[in-house]
């Protein structure tokens, strides 16, 4: 007898509850596998319950979980539709199981965690050699790979690990930057083309677009510096104009705006602008402007299909890296780095839901601060790790640090690496189970690119070598509580799979 079981999720602690007993008499489970409080369970299990008399009718399964479930005898066994994620907590749950005697079994619940992932090695994708620039974005299953090189632009697609074909947009080394994002349905990509910022786009079966210009070519350089798209599909892009301003543009409805002015303008040069989709759904934009004094950031959002005027969130007489801005649920936080400053540091902002930024606040002060990334986790707590250079009399020591950010302050940060050789730049990644990923370079005789693993069970792992002779990582969340990377190494693309 076969029976599809759907269970609604519920919260996958551990339920505590004896499986080997029941209230039923003398029709008791003999086994069950995976085991009450299992850990390191195979993605690709089945779940299986024996009881000590033959069934006639009953369901197992886990929830949230897809599953079919078959009676053989005295064993009741489910089949899930789709590989387990990995170092996630689940709960088993029986449902109206009854003997060929007609005794009634109590239902219960069980659980067990899944397997964590191991990095896989790195490999190379073929035809990618002599890579300049790249981009990557995930959308739906499938990894988007935005490339610039000697022969031009160039985009394909990862799909378990396997490269398509190769889609050339453009030609010659025309691009001084590459931009992509991708939300499930789309992807879009932008690019530099002797001094005009070009788009293109996927339809529906993911065919690219022609590039499109984003305005009339002139002998004013452009360079793109934002991209953002929104779940429905509303995208916003930003390019700077000769350092003097910058420029933004938004398609609304598959229709794109004409361009307009977005800061700077007659008040200082532009280095940037931040773009990213906000927690309340709208896009917001964080521009860096160089004065006199030194540099500053201003703010403007788009709400009602409109850019709101920028105003001043923050100012110093010093250098502002670009700032890191991520999102969660009911939140957006912005950090960045003070350098060349007697202001120098780590600084924070929040946006509340009626678009407006809180105060700007220190929450660690030097001058050392070479690197910055902070991501959100799911249980709405934020993490930021940063490099921080302390010279020495001797020999300058380089600490990578870890910590917590809360509404003030860094909550308990602490030295994850400290060495004596220099780190590049630090990026982390967040799942949806609450472990991270950080990747660096140690910039060595070759470079070497590492990352460890916070698992939340056990900690943080050993270093793992990625790759050498490389540069900085990007990474991606894939489905399932799996990652990837994507790094050039030694002028060659590369990915590499956590799974």
């Amino acid at each position: 007898m076969l029976m599809l079981l759907t269970l609604m999720a519920c919260s996958g602690d551990d339920s505590g509850i004896d499986t080997t007993e029941n209230a039923g008499g003398d029709f008791d489970l003999t086994e069950l596998f995976p085991a009450n409080d299992a850990l390191d369970v195979p993605l690709d299990t089945n779940i299986v319950a024996q009881f000590n008399k033959d069934l006639r009718v009953g369901d197992i399964g886990v929830v949230g979980r897809r599953s079919v479930s078959g009676i053989d005898g005295n064993t009741l066994t489910a089949e899930l539709s789709e590989p387990l994620d990995l170092l996630t907590t689940y709960t088993v749950q029986t449902l109206g199981i009854t003997s060929v005697d007609g005794d009634a079994f109590a239902d219960i619940q069980a659980s067990f965690t899944s397997r964590d992932g191991t990095w896989q090695a790195a490999e190379s994708i073929a035809g990618q050699t002599d890579t300049t620039r790249y981009a990557a974005a995930v959308s739906g299953e499938t990894t988007v790979l935005f490339t610039a090189g000697p022969e031009g632009i160039e985009v394909l697609t990862l799909t378990g690990g396997i490269p398509s074909e190769p889609v050339v947009l453009d030609q010659g080394d025309v691009s001084f930057d590459t931009w992509l994002v991708a939300n499930d349905d789309e992807s879009v990509a932008a690019w530099t083309h002797y001094g005009d910022v070009f788009i293109s786009s996927t339809s529906a079966d993911g065919i690219w677009s022609a590039p499109l210009p984003m305005r009339v070519p002139t002998f004013d350089a452009q360079t793109p510096t934002g991209l953002a798209i929104t779940d429905d599909g509303t995208v916003a892009v930003s390019w700077r104009v000769n350092t003097l301003k910058t420029q933004v543009t938004t398609r609304v409805e598959g229709e794109w705006s004409a361009p307009i002015d977005l800061g700077c303008a007659a008040q200082g040069e532009c280095s940037s602008v931040s773009l990213s989709v906000d927690h309340t759904g709208g896009f917001s934009a964080m521009i860096l402007a160089t004065t006199d004094g030194g540099q500053r950031i201003e703010t403007s959002s788009f709400r009602n299909n409109a850019w709101t005027a920028p105003q001043v969130l923050f100012d110093v007489d010093g250098d502002i890296a670009e700032p890191v801005v991520h999102v969660q649920a009911d939140e957006t936080l912005a950090m960045w780095r003070v350098t060349n400053s007697e202001d120098a540091g780590l600084y924070q902002s929040r946006l509340s839901d009626d678009n407006t930024w809180s105060d700007v606040i220190q929450v660690r002060d030097g001058d050392g601060i070479t690197s910055l990334d902070m991501v959100a986790l799911a249980d709405g707590s934020w993490t930021a790790a940063w490099i921080e250079v302390q010279p020495d009399s001797e020999v300058d020591s380089t600490t990578l640090w870890v910590s917590g950010v809360e509404d003030t302050a860094l909550t308990d940060p602490f030295r994850l690496i400290e060495s004596t050789t220099a780190f590049g730049q630090v990026d982390l990644l967040a799942d949806a189970g609450g472990n991270l990923h950080l990747t660096w370079t140690e910039l060595s005789e070759p470079a070497r690119l590492l990352t460890r693993r916070f698992n939340h069970r056990t900690g943080w792992d050993d270093a793992v070598q990625l790759g050498t002779d490389t540069g900085p990582a990007q990474l991606l969340t894939l489905p399932g509580n799996r990652s990837h990377a994507v790094f050039i190494e030694s002028d060659q693309l590369t990915t590499a799979f956590f799974e």
